[in-house]
């Protein structure tokens, strides 16, 4: 059984098999449909992973520089969204 717990509190339980790569691409995916929230959980998953099983420097330097880019997407549109609402209102 695999359990992780994402930044959020949430804990996922699973008999997954997804590797890293795996969890990488779920991510990316999710970035590119706009689902921000989601891809940032999927990629601190690919490396909670990656740092699990030893995974070489560059490939988890690479997944952390993603995880910034993604975290400060996320951010830029949330404060968007927080701002239009607070015109609105």
């Amino acid at each position: 059984m695999v359990e992780w717990t994402g930044s959020n509190g949430q804990v996922l339980t699973g008999h997954s098999k997804l590797n890293v790569q795996d969890l990488d691409i779920i991510s990316k995916l999710a970035f590119n449909r706009g689902f921000y929230d989601r891809a940032v959980e999927w990629m601190e998953a690919a490396i909670w992973k990656a740092d699990k099983l030893e995974t070489d420097e560059a490939t988890l330097q690479r997944l952390r520089s993603t995880l910034k880019t993604m975290q400060n997407k996320h951010d830029q549109v949330s404060s968007i969204i927080i701002e239009s609402l607070c015109i609105t209102s």
